[in-house]
């Protein structure tokens, strides 16, 4: 069936239903929801949710109502209480208890109640039994069918709620098998083995089965939204994205580029900056992170090689490849700019010039920075050494001569942001914080923003010789990390170059903007603004809209001519492209409704899916505590701790960490369960598109896919933690988690490989090599 019903079943109780001593895949709830798919076949997708609670008694569970129910929007809640509730309420209490928790499903999850009670308790081995009370009474197991659960029972009859009664079932069932509770109940008395959480799942699927079937079908509603005018003009005369030579463009062959330009062509979009040189700190391999898309004018000796390694699902093994970019290699940079031309998309250069720059001087020290002792520092550049001006700009002079005047390109990008201090630029000391101003003692003479200023004016100048129309930089070294926007701008005016000198103002958050990111403070020179489009990608996705809009309106207000996002190309991030390049023409209002628009014109009748499913995605991928795992942000070197960091035990020590400021640790176990929940009705929503090989589609059901495998891994692999830690040695309990951590490790690693898979299958072959390596990482520690 193409488009199958879904179905949510919350399920909330004690330890009973959090089954933590059994490994995952026989855990009750997991079990529960295998038996119900079978019974309900392709016609469904049943989704259990366990929320149990070790110890709790149903006063508890409403006070976690709202955290641990309703986000789930559940058509189904089957609730397990009693057990517990004699040590912390009476019966009346009880009662009280459970038809609040009825009310509240009925009323606010909008959702039907079932509920069922622990199938036994033996009162010789258990704790309870040996309660003086529940002696007197007649035993524990007496005490709390006859004081709790008939209450239960007598409720659920007054309000019509399905009950699954799994205490009488397996009394009668005990009364005719007495080897019953050797086979289906552990030694403590209460808790099901796992063959008892297949009786018991297989009761509950009898109740659950025709609920299921009796709940309304839910059909989605059509997506409304408001068209966008025609402008009389765009918004933005430069409408365009800026590719980062970072991991997944350095693997693009020319046909790729050639698809990016012909959908921004396709999209109204008419400027697209290729970044050809960009430097990082440490990273992978214990390497820097450098990246040079073509020849060094003069250097055929520096070059950025990589090598990367990952384990591929598909063929079995373990892959490696040592590669020198395409660009580079092929050097079709001039055939990519010519066909810019021709689909009107102007492609022009981006260098980055001093605080993204570690290759070139580390190669050619003498124009590099130097330390107080004269060393060269290989990196950034000595500003006051008059051949650092002429060597760099007659670079720059020779890769705008070769690839772009032939095309009538108009910019040259400079860069130049953040040239500030930091670790891991030093492979002899990567603890060395490295500054990437120079040293020396003529550069000590002068400030620095007055080295920084002579080096763009004579950059600007070099470029205009050969033609090149105007120069753009970013604006965070002149307003943010320090302040001498005015002295830049006076500079410009006294050479006459306010027409060619373009400050770009970036700001990557859906935060409140930074009072330094504001093109105003440009005084009248020509401005843009850059949002981010997609970044990271290789190693998380996250959602860039918000940003998008946000930038949009600022620029809009303040006079910006251009709309260039900061990115990677992803297409799983087609719609932050789209709405990029509706907000350059439209504006801001492009923004308004721009999820259900982009949903219904791109994917026509599975528009509500696809928007359910990204709306879905982008919550998941903004949880804190699935932000806290992905291996890249561990691959930069702390101060205050050993480097390499080991991953994933770095990541599962951040998840622990509670801040001085936090009221309480997150619940990390219920974020990751949510972000499992959103992942699976997302994909489930992506495989009911008609045309599942959309590359849209298969690049979002990756992102969901990785973001599912990343929650379930750490929640399993806090669970095992956990486990190995909470008992003492020599117990029935240890005895336990001895058996079941190795199935929380073994169940993550199947997760993995199977989302590993996906990806594999589903991401652009350039993203994949470094996509799968950070995922190899934590298959490497899995096995």
């Amino acid at each position: 069936m193409s488009n199958p019903r879904m179905a949510t079943v919350v399920c909330m109780g004690d330890s009973l239903t959090l089954s933590v001593r059994s490994s995952p895949r026989e855990r009750l709830v997991a079990v529960l929801e295998r038996k119900l798919q079978e019974r309900l076949g392709d016609d469904w997708r049943i989704n259990c949710v366990n929320t149990g609670a070790g110890g709790e008694p149903a006063i508890n569970a409403l006070a976690r109502y709202d955290r641990d129910v309703l986000p789930y929007a559940p058509d189904i809640v089957a609730l397990e209480y009693g057990a517990n509730d004699p040590s912390k309420s009476t019966p009346e209490e009880f009662e009280a208890s459970m038809r609040a928790l009825i009310e509240r499903t009925r009323d606010e999850a909008g959702a039907v109640p079932v509920l069922w009670f622990m199938p036994r308790l033996i009162d010789e081995l258990c704790g309870s039994g040996q309660d003086p009370e529940r002696v007197a009474y007649g035993g524990a197991e007496k005490y709390v069918d006859e004081l709790f659960h008939d209450r239960a029972r007598r409720l659920a009859e007054e309000l019509g709620v399905v009950i699954c009664d799994t205490f009488a079932s397996y009394h009668e069932e005990m009364a005719e098998d007495p080897g019953l509770d050797e086979r289906l109940i552990r030694p403590d008395g209460v808790h099901l083995t796992p063959q008892g959480n297949e009786w018991l799942a297989g009761k509950l699927a009898d109740a659950l089965e025709p609920v299921v079937r009796a709940l309304p079908s839910g059909e989605p509603e059509p997506l409304t939204f408001a068209p966008l005018p025609e402008p009389d003009e765009p918004t933005f005369a430069y409408r365009g994205i800026f590719m980062e030579d970072k991991w997944g463009p350095d693997l693009m062959e020319l046909q790729d580029w050639q698809d990016i330009v012909d959908w921004m062509a396709d999209h109204g979009m008419n400027a697209l900056t290729v970044g050809l040189y960009g430097c990082w700190c440490v990273q992978y391999d214990d390497q820097i992170t450098e990246f040079l898309l073509v020849p060094l004018p003069g250097h055929p000796e520096i070059k950025a090689e990589k090598t990367i390694r990952w384990y591929s699902v598909r063929d079995d093994e373990w892959k490696s490849i040592t590669y020198l970019p395409p660009m580079f290699e092929q050097d079709f940079l001039s055939e990519l700019v010519a066909y810019g031309q021709e689909r009107g998309v102007e492609v022009f250069p981006l260098f980055n010039s001093l605080g993204h720059n570690t290759l070139i001087p580390r190669h050619i020290p003498e124009i590099s920075s130097v330390d107080e002792a004269g060393n060269p520092t290989g990196y950034g550049y000595c500003l006051s050494n008059p051949q650092t001006l002429a060597t760099v700009g007659g670079w720059y002079q020779q890769i705008w001569q070769k690839y772009f005047a032939p095309h009538g390109v108009r910019h040259f990008h400079l860069g130049l942001d953040e040239v500030n201090k930091g670790l891991g630029r030093d492979s002899r000391d990567w603890y060395r914080q490295v500054d990437p101003w120079c040293q020396c003692e003529r550069c000590r003479q002068t400030p620095d923003e007055e080295l920084f200023i002579d080096y763009v004016i004579g950059l600007v100048k070099m470029l205009r010789e050969v033609g090149v129309d105007r120069v753009v930089l970013w604006n965070d070294q002149m307003t943010r990390h320090m302040s001498f926007i005015d002295r830049f701008i006076e500079r410009v005016r006294q050479e006459g170059l306010e027409e060619h000198v373009v400050v770009e103002f970036w700001w990557y958050s859906a935060d409140e903007i930074h009072e330094s990111v504001h093109p105003k403070l440009a005084d009248g020179l020509p401005t843009w603004v850059m949002p981010m489009g997609c970044y990271f990608n290789w190693s998380r996705y996250r959602s860039n809209l918000d940003n998008i809009a946000l930038m949009t309106g600022l620029g809009q207000a303040e006079g910006a001519e251009g709309l260039h996002a900061y990115s990677v190309w992803d297409w799983a991030q087609e719609p932050e492209f789209t709405l990029l390049a509706e907000c350059g023409t439209h504006g801001a209002a492009a923004a308004d409704d721009f999820l259900s628009r982009y949903c219904a014109e791109r994917f026509g009748e599975d528009g509500p899916a696809v928007k359910t499913a990204i709306t879905l995605l982008r919550e998941a991928a903004a949880n804190p505590s699935l932000a806290l795992t992905n291996y890249y942000q561990y691959t930069y070197l702390h101060p205050d701790r050993p480097y390499p960091q080991v991953y994933p035990q770095t990541a599962l020590a951040q998840l622990a960490h509670v801040a001085p400021a936090d009221r309480e640790p997150r619940d990390r176990h219920a974020d990751f369960r949510r972000v499992r929940f959103l992942c699976r009705q997302a994909r489930w929503h992506l495989e009911t598109v008609a045309d599942p090989s959309d590359r849209v589609i298969e690049s979002l059901l990756a992102e969901v896919w990785r973001c599912q495998a990343l929650a379930e891994c750490f929640d399993m692999l806090l669970q095992a933690d956990s486990l190995e830690k909470a008992f003492p040695t020599n117990t029935d309990y240890y005895r336990h988690a001895e058996q079941v951590v190795p199935g929380c490790r073994q169940y993550a690693r199947e997760v993995l490989v199977q989302a590993m898979g996906e990806i594999e299958r589903c991401k652009p072959r350039y993203m994949i090599p470094s996509v799968l390596r950070d995922l190899s990482v934590l298959l490497v520690a899995l096995d």
